[in-house]
């Protein structure tokens, strides 16, 4: 979505965008809680356009279970979109 290019927000599909997947291993229930709050405060940067990422994915790898968090600018999923 570009929020700021355009009257009304305009969504715009690109060939190529960037990666937004990382895996973090050896992480305990302290680090995902870190990882969340912090993204829970994240400020994305709408004016810098195409660049700014709007989501992020990351797949905390542990010994018996994955926790894959999903953080996102809430014009990517609210109702209307």
């Amino acid at each position: 979505f570009e929020l700021n290019q355009h009257s009304v927000p305009m969504q715009v599909v690109r060939k190529r965008v960037p990666r937004a997947f990382d895996v973090a291993t050896g992480a305990d229930d302290a680090d995902v809680r870190a990882y969340m709050a912090d993204r829970h405060t994240h400020r994305y940067e709408v004016t810098r356009g195409s660049a700014a990422r709007l989501y992020s994915l990351r797949a905390f790898v542990r010994a018996e279970v994955v926790d894959l968090v999903f953080a996102f600018h809430h014009a990517l999923l609210d109702g209307w979109s």
